[in-house]
């Protein structure tokens, strides 16, 4: 506790850091939902923690650093025990410009202010140290006081013979006290006299618990068990932020609530500095793990004087050190309102592209009190909203941003370039994470002099994470940088063609709107973009055609002969069968758009659409973005072939594709219309049409704030090999809000169970939030028994989602255009 509390009281903002009992297997989960919200960028663990509690650790917080404290010698040696951090966290005294401004502001200003400390001739106060802290001890520059005289003074407790020993280097900037007695009524009394474990909560942010305590006063803990310390350290977190210089806790051990003058001091501080209550008068409330009431009872007879009887104090046993977890409201965040209602500090630019320089930005204290480059120097953590250049928004006015998972490190692939200042002795380097709302956090400090920031794009970010060699820093030596993920990640043809798709149109958006219409995806099955498997008509063509050329009987198909007739004339016969049309005219489309109207009037009611108007600006539209062609089918007179000629070729003359001869351009009849091949094949042959509704079922849902995809993937764990097959693949992999979604996408009614253990393999080395499967199950049984074969193969902390695919989706009311 002694080095925690060092490490803590010397970083701005390190009081309030919950300490946090764990096992090899991790923490408690009542301490893990603290962790959700406190949001740590660096975990320091005492625990040699196993590399499963290490791999939660970081999928559930994603912590800059995950440090594991390395023990050299005996742990009875608080020095072996010393807090070693990766980077210089911003000292507690970054704060006395500022505060100095406030106290000089007053009606009663204070023009030199003091820190406590003690001498180095080992003078010691278990007390004070527990409690306040010594600034000598907090700081690897104990020499601030001394380089900056006019910032600040100290009250050192020093011991009486170092005090009349005059070869002893002693400040002239500092006054010595020789009693510990006398250094606690000095801290009560003088408001000019800080301490840096009270400087550590200055301006810091916190988050707002949902029962403050103020209104109890001053918490006294008392006790010498585990329980009793981590109780009296973490129950800060139960207080709004006080005012600079008030004194939320206090901790006495055992023996100390048996010294009656130790009590008399810790009185007046209470009566003098604590928080009050809503009395605003002085209240304090006894607490202990380990002692029963009476005992508390007895210690609060003798800490209130004789002569305030009307002091109120309340006593209370505390079950366990759980029982001090502060309860958060729902999406609790981190305040800052204090003395100056300071504002969060945030600055904005636009950039260009993906790369950006970056402007520098300080804590509202730094910034605001220009204190000296000595006092200032130091790491702090900034947050970044980095709207997204593809942006995936169906509307012009609102972008999205980066919200970036937690479990698929993609902050990784930000690329990140910086130029340093010389001096301060600080390490060049710069700590990522994610923090709890799916921000980009990056350390900066007083000795960068730029920033660049380089955005990933969408494929290279996630298939760098998912192939990803290096996640975070080892947290001991042999221990893991990263989860087992994969070694290769590919396109599949599925995938080529569904980006192909996609780029027909101006944006996803655009593109869900098209391909899920009512009308124009009817249009579009007809027209040829429908898997054969699942025309039932064709598959009955196709029956009958092979019983006819096999016979009545049995097919044999035991031998290879077997196999390579049965392919031979299914070829023959499927040559046979033309599917969908060639073209549909323009009066067919406006027919079947007057027919889908009048079938949806209810539904339109007064929206009903200018029929002659609302086709022809939707064909124009579908014609511009090559989705259909314009032109005229015609059939050469001579040799039959069927001939089609775009609107970019039609001449007065027209020539036969196979024969060569000409004939004169119609002049009567109206347009034709084909449709492009790249959505026939999407559709027929590689199945894009239920990847595309799993698409807009994503994308449409309520507060997408953000969101970005790969289409479908092979993925391979040991490798790329021609020779052989992929281990596994996803349809689709979206990020939404940044929840990571992996899609099955099929319009089968059942998965194989081939299927689903490939899903579950996927699931265990990626780690998705959910895995979303839309399927054409006919029945609400088939959809469950889908549900029921994935929620047990899938492991732990992955959910499913079961989605019917909708073949006739609901009319959107008019047409895209």
């Amino acid at each position: 506790m002694t080095a925690i509390s060092r490490s803590a009281f010397g970083r701005w903002g390190g009081r309030r850091s919950p300490i946090i009992p764990a096992t090899r297997d991790g923490v408690e989960e009542v301490y893990s939902k603290w962790l959700e919200v406190y949001d740590p960028d660096v975990v320091y663990s005492y625990v040699d923690l196993t590399d499963a509690a290490i791999l939660d650790f970081h999928e559930r917080f994603t912590p800059g650093d995950l440090v594991l404290h390395y023990l050299a010698g005996s742990a009875e040696d608080w020095r072996r025990l010393r807090v070693s951090l990766p980077l210089e966290p911003l000292h507690s005294v970054s704060v006395i410009p500022m505060v100095k401004r406030h106290l000089q502001s007053r009606i009663d200003p204070i023009d030199k202010l003091f820190i406590v400390d003690r001498f180095w001739d080992k003078s010691h106060s278990e007390f004070i140290e527990n409690n306040f802290g010594f600034i000598s001890d907090t700081s690897s520059n104990v020499q601030i006081g001394r380089i900056e005289p006019t910032l600040f003074s100290c009250k050192t407790l020093i011991s009486k013979a170092s005090l009349e020993n005059r070869s002893s280097a002693k400040s002239r900037n500092a006054d010595y006290i020789t009693s510990e007695t006398e250094l606690l009524e000095e801290i009560a009394s003088n408001r000019s006299i800080l301490s840096v474990s009270l400087l550590s909560d200055a301006f810091a942010h916190y988050v707002r618990p949902k029962d403050p305590l103020q209104d109890q006063g001053v918490t006294v803990f008392v006790g010498d068990t585990f329980d009793d310390r981590v109780s009296a350290w973490n129950v800060i977190s139960k207080y709004d932020r006080p005012r600079t210089g008030e004194i939320c806790t206090i901790y006495l051990s055992q023996q100390q609530s048996k010294d009656d003058n130790l009590l008399a001091a810790v009185w007046r501080l209470i009566d003098n500095k604590g928080v009050r209550d809503h009395q605003h008068g002085p209240y304090a409330s006894i607490a202990s793990c380990s002692l029963p009431l009476d005992d508390l009872k007895e210690i609060a007879s003798r800490l209130v004087p004789k002569d305030q009887p009307y002091k109120r104090v309340a006593c209370r046993v505390v079950p366990s050190g759980a029982a001090v977890v502060p309860d958060f409201h729902e999406n609790s965040h981190y305040f800052t309102t204090g003395i100056f209602n300071e504002p969060v500090q945030t600055l904005s630019w636009e950039y260009d592209g993906n790369r950006s320089s970056v402007p520098l930005i300080r804590p509202w204290h730094v910034s605001e009190g220009q204190g000296p480059t000595s006092v200032s120097a130091g790491n702090w953590m900034v947050d970044f909203t980095i709207d997204r250049a593809e942006d995936h928004s169906p509307y012009a006015n609102v972008n999205h941003h980066w919200h970036l998972p937690r479990r698929l490190r993609i902050d990784r692939f930000f690329h990140i370039e910086r130029t340093w200042r010389s001096g301060f002795g600080l390490s060049n380097f710069v700590t990522s994470r994610v923090n709890s709302n799916g921000q980009l956090s990056l350390s900066l400090c007083s000795n960068l002099q730029s920033l660049t920031l380089d955005c990933p794009s969408d494929e290279r970010a996630i298939r760098g994470a998912l192939t990803s060699q290096f996640e975070w820093p080892a947290p001991k030596q042999g221990g893991p940088t990263r989860r087992q993920r994969f070694t290769d990640v590919r396109y599949s043809d599925k995938g080529r063609y569904f980006l192909g798709l996609i780029h027909q149109f101006q944006g996803v958006n655009e593109a869900v709107d098209v391909l899920l219409n009512s009308f124009w995806s009817k249009v579009f099955r007809e027209l040829g973009a429908d898997s054969a498997v699942n025309d039932p008509a064709l598959v009955e063509r196709l029956t009958a055609t092979l019983r006819k050329k096999f016979g009545q009987g049995d097919w044999n198909i035991s031998s290879g002969a077997g196999h390579e007739d049965v392919a031979r004339k299914s070829i023959q016969a499927a040559s046979t069968i033309r599917r969908g049309r060639r073209f549909l005219k323009f009066s067919d489309l406006r027919q079947r758009w007057q027919a889908t109207v009048e079938a949806n009037a209810e539904n339109l009611g007064e929206m009903k659409p200018d029929l002659e108007a609302e086709i022809v600006r939707s064909i124009s539209f579908l014609c511009q973005r090559k989705v259909l062609f314009q032109g005229v089918d015609w059939k050469c007179s001579y040799c039959y072939h069927d001939n089609w000629t775009s609107i970019t070729s039609l001449d007065s003359v027209l020539g036969c594709e196979v024969c060569g001869r000409t004939r004169a351009a119609m002049v009567d009849g109206e347009w034709h219309f084909v449709l492009n091949k790249v959505l026939t094949n999407a559709y027929g042959s590689h199945g894009a049409e239920p990847v595309v509704y799993a698409l807009g079922y994503l994308l449409k849902q309520w507060n997408v704030k953000s969101f970005y995809f790969v289409p479908a993937i092979k993925l391979w764990t040991s490798g790329y090999s021609e020779d052989r097959s992929n281990d596994c693949e996803i349809d689709l992999l979206a990020i939404v809000n940044g929840e990571v979604v992996a899609v099955e996408a099929t319009t089968a009614s059942s998965l194989s169970p081939q299927e689903v253990g490939k899903l579950a393999m996927f699931a265990e080395r990626a780690r998705p939030d959910k895995v979303l499967v839309v399927c054409g199950a006919a029945s609400k049984r088939q959809l469950d028994s889908i549900q029921s074969s994935l929620e047990a193969a899938l492991p732990l902390g992955v959910d499913c989602e079961v989605v019917k695919l909708s073949k006739t989706p609901e009319l959107i009311h008019g047409l895209p255009h």
